[in-house]
């Protein structure tokens, strides 16, 4: 489950809760999970370390459930004087988790700068690894295509030079006629190892030929 439709989970179990007060306890384990996820969990794991999702619900419900049912007092004052209206376990988390916000805003900001003032070293960067992967492309196709005109010209020696052999038994020399059948014979049983090695080669060259596309749609979700 990812961060969001956990979110969107406990959402729905809040319903009895006002808007305004369902957003606290959302914030508070979506910065949950954005802590575990920097400290170096996935963002499934994260979610998973949580707990039961309909257990965060209730434990959160009965909570609110107090809340209201509390006798009616003057709500505490913050340091600044402001009051105080959400829940002690929620704010305490917000105020101490405030730091990781700020810092996560500045990280976001640095990385956008670099992004905009890198902006033409990233666009040559993209262009040299196309490249790259193009000419790689190129190369694997190339080896693919250079054993199959081998093997082309294996089968062709060896189809066309037995029968050749036998005409020049008696039309050239037995001699030479032996000379252009053994090498028929040699080019067919060169052939044969092609076969394989071809097969071999063709699938390497479709394996390499489909990992920048998979390397794609893998970034695309």
């Amino acid at each position: 489950m990812t961060k969001i439709e956990f979110r969107a989970a406990l959402a729905s179990k809040l319903q009895s809760i006002p808007l305004a007060e369902r957003a606290k306890p959302l914030d508070y384990y979506d910065e949950m999970i954005c802590d575990r996820m920097e400290d170096g969990m996935s963002e499934a794991d994260a979610v998973a370390d949580l707990g039961n999702i309909d257990d965060i619900a209730n434990e959160i419900l009965s909570q609110y459930t107090i809340t209201s049912l509390a006798p009616v007092t003057e709500a505490p004052k913050n340091e600044g004087g402001s009051t105080n209206t959400g829940t002690p376990e929620f704010d305490s988390y917000d105020a101490k988790n405030e730091p990781k916000r700020e810092k996560r805003r500045s990280n976001a900001g640095l990385w956008i700068a670099v992004g905009v003032l890198g902006f033409p070293f990233w666009i040559a960067l993209a262009a040299m690894a196309f490249a790259l992967i193009i000419g790689l492309w190129c190369i694997v196709w190339a080896i693919v295509i250079s054993v199959g005109a081998m093997l082309a010209a294996t089968l062709a020696v060896g189809v066309v030079g037995i029968p050749y052999g036998i005409y020049a038994i008696f039309a050239v020399s037995p001699p030479y006629a032996i000379y252009v059948i053994g090498t028929a014979l040699v080019s067919l049983a060169i052939m044969l190892v092609l076969v394989i090695v071809i097969r071999y080669v063709f699938k390497g060259a479709v394996w390499i030929s489909k990992q920048p596309l998979k390397l794609f749609k893998r970034r695309k979700r």
